[in-house]
């Protein structure tokens, strides 16, 4: 392409219209190029037709636009925009009328537009308060016209002289007008204009102010009264509250993992007496504390008023739905700004959660304050928690996410959970098969490699080697799996006890243990889960005080794990955390 050409301009140069074009010369030409390059021509409203031609001359290819020009505006007058403020200013100027219309010498001319214009300037007269504000389009309304003329009745500014009500016997007049956006103006001229958009936002807000202290059948109508001169206004409220109702019956849907005892328990709102939604939501609050406290961090409480045949009278419903246990299953930081050097455990040390942790709002918000208190960042910091679906997450994503933010020196958080998280996946084969489903199925075969001999790094001095080895004797009579076509390996106390040390924070280079369910006859798997328990509970044991204190259960409860039963899996349920993909 050697050329670049624009025909049917006739108001607008070419030198103005070319830099709207990026196709460029002595390149190939890009259709899609070319189709932006109109677009570009279509968006400066300077053609209502624009068009692409190639043409073939000797020197080359040459493209050009074919554009038909919209007219042009040839004058814009306001005329009556004349009213001055207190000091002589104009209350709207010409610059602010061109603003708002976006119409000058020059520009292109819309008639449908202009149409607009009107509009737009009435209700940008009446957010200043001139409600009595009027204009016409005397020109600029036909398409053969060039001259484009508003024509303005400004009328006086209006202000809120008094607020009144009627009918109100419960609340006071001074307590009915917290609640308005509508403000009287002071002296008579400072503030209070009156806007009628605030009317209905003012009607709604009164009876929400009655139905908050139990009056569900108030009815509320606003009436503004001009003065003669249109300068002022009084807004008139007239009220009827109706009768206020009391609560009958408390009752709650939903709760499984909080007995309704408990919720109960402390509550401010009580039958027989008067509904108050103040109340009620502090009684809200403690319950949500409840379950926040267990880890459900999107539990939700939904109070449903159901209304009796009996006027005055309703009966109060707590849906809740309480969601699931949620733990921390990754925390990310992300700085705003060029160039962050802030290090990432800065902000994690002041957060004070960690992967793994059961989920707590109040701890969030405390671990927010310390971050936006440390002086470190501007004001703005957020903590958003985030749920995850559980349909698409595994353990095995959980443990990779922790990478480097753990306070140890290895690759992974040093928190009890993950290394138990961790010490499963080596162990596990590659079709996951979870501790609960190996509990509640003692009879499934068991595939291990022949043990190899751990290398064992230092224990940290702020714990004992006794607590980290299992202190049980090697069976007598070794478990031999009953394998079909593949040859029998040896589930010894000296396996169960590398593993043990893989829980608590060493290594052992051996081959990973497989995990296969198939029928086996005899008591191999049940003793193979009778060592496993041992195991287990020699590690809730190491960490008994991260584990029993969030979740406030009697270790009784939760360490009797050497029976192959289906409650022993509930309680190693409950001891490792959500299952997998319940993590946020």
């Amino acid at each position: 392409m050697t050329a670049i050409r624009i025909e049917g301009n006739k108001t607008i140069p070419e030198a103005e219209i070319l830099p709207r074009i990026q196709t460029q010369l002595n390149r190939p030409l890009n259709d899609r190029q070319v189709a932006a390059d109109k677009r570009a021509l279509y968006s400066t409203r300077w053609f209502f037709d624009v068009r692409e031609r190639i043409d073939e001359t000797p020197e080359g290819i040459v493209l050009v636009f074919e554009v038909r020009e919209r007219p042009i505006v040839q004058r814009v007058e306001f005329i009556g925009n004349n009213s001055r403020d207190l000091i002589g200013r104009r209350n709207v100027s010409r610059k602010q009328l061109e603003a708002w219309t976006g119409l000058k010498v020059g520009s292109p001319f819309d008639h449908v537009a202009n149409q607009h214009a009107v509009q737009r300037i009435e209700r940008e007269y009446k957010e200043k308060g001139f409600y009595f504000a009027r204009v016409e389009l005397e020109k600029g309304s036909n398409p053969g016209e060039r001259e484009v003329v508003f024509r303005i009745t400004e009328g006086p500014k209006v202000r809120v002289l008094r607020r009144t009500f009627e009918g109100n016997q419960f609340w006071g007049d001074g307590d009915l007008k917290k609640n308005l956006q509508t403000k009287a103006a002071m002296l008579g001229f400072i503030g209070g204009l009156y806007r009628d958009e605030t009317i209905p936002q003012d009607v709604d807000a009164l009876k929400q102010f009655y139905r908050n202290v139990g009056y569900f059948d108030v009815e509320v109508e606003a009436t503004p009264l001009f003065s003669p001169s249109k300068g002022y206004v009084d807004l008139h409220f007239t009220i009827n509250e109706g009768i206020r109702s009391r609560v009958r019956e408390i009752q709650f849907e939903g709760n499984y993992a909080i007995p309704e005892a408990a919720l109960r328990d402390g509550s401010r709102m009580r039958s027989g007496e008067y509904f108050n939604a103040t109340l009620l939501g502090k009684d809200i609050r403690r319950m949500q504390g409840y379950y926040n406290e267990l880890g459900h961090l999107f539990a939700s409480i939904r109070p449903v008023p159901t209304f009796t045949e009996q006027p005055g009278v309703v009966d109060l419903v707590l849906e809740i739905d309480e969601d699931r246990p949620r733990y921390y299953r990754n925390i990310d930081v992300a700085y705003d700004g060029d160039y962050p050097h802030t290090k990432h455990t800065v902000v994690l040390d002041r957060l004070g959660i960690s992967p793994g942790q059961l989920a707590n709002a109040d701890l969030l918000r405390r671990g927010r304050s310390r971050i936006a208190g440390s002086g470190l960042f501007e004001p703005g910091v957020t903590v958003t928690p985030t749920p995850v679906d559980p349909e698409h997450e595994s353990f095995a994503a959980v443990t990779q996410t922790f990478r480097g933010q753990g306070p140890g020196t290895g690759s992974h958080s040093d928190h009890w959970t993950d290394r138990f998280v961790e010490t499963t996946q080596r162990q596990a084969s590659r079709s996951v098969v979870s501790y609960k489903s190996l509990m509640t199925n003692p009879e499934s075969e068991i595939e291990v490699p022949e043990a190899v001999p751990p290398t064992r790094r230092p224990a940290p001095k702020t714990q004992r080697q006794d607590e980290i080895l299992l202190q049980n004797p090697p069976m007598e009579n070794p478990v031999r799996t009953q394998a079909s076509g593949v040859n029998a390996h040896t589930i010894n106390a000296h396996t169960i006890n590398t593993n043990a040390n893989r829980i608590n924070g060493g290594s052992v280079n051996g081959q990973t243990t497989h995990v296969k369910e198939h029928a086996a006859d005899g008591p191999d798997a049940s003793l193979f889960h009778e060592a496993l328990g041992q195991t287990i509970t020699a590690v809730f044991n190491r960490r008994e005080r991260d584990f029993l204190t969030p979740l406030q259960q009697d270790p009784t409860a939760v360490l009797n794990l050497t029976e192959p039963s289906a409650s022993s899996a509930d309680s190693l349920a409950a001891a490792t955390g959500p299952d997998e993909g319940e993590t946020i």
